[in-house]
């Protein structure tokens, strides 16, 4: 979107920066806080299937 956001010489006053820094390190914690509860389900076991049908071809 080069007609909204003009970053050719974008450049982030100390200012800012400086007054922005908690909140931006708030916003990486809970985004940190998010990933880890994405993984912790993506890392859990599947569901055990049921054996019956395995113990009739058996």
């Amino acid at each position: 979107m080069p007609q909204v956001y003009d970053s050719k010489n974008a450049k982030v006053s100390d200012a800012y920066v400086t007054e922005s820094k908690k909140t931006i390190e708030k916003q990486i914690q809970k985004a940190g806080i998010r990933l880890a509860a994405v993984l912790q389900i993506c890392s859990r076991a599947p569901p055990k299937s049921n054996r019956q049908d395995i113990a009739i071809l058996g």
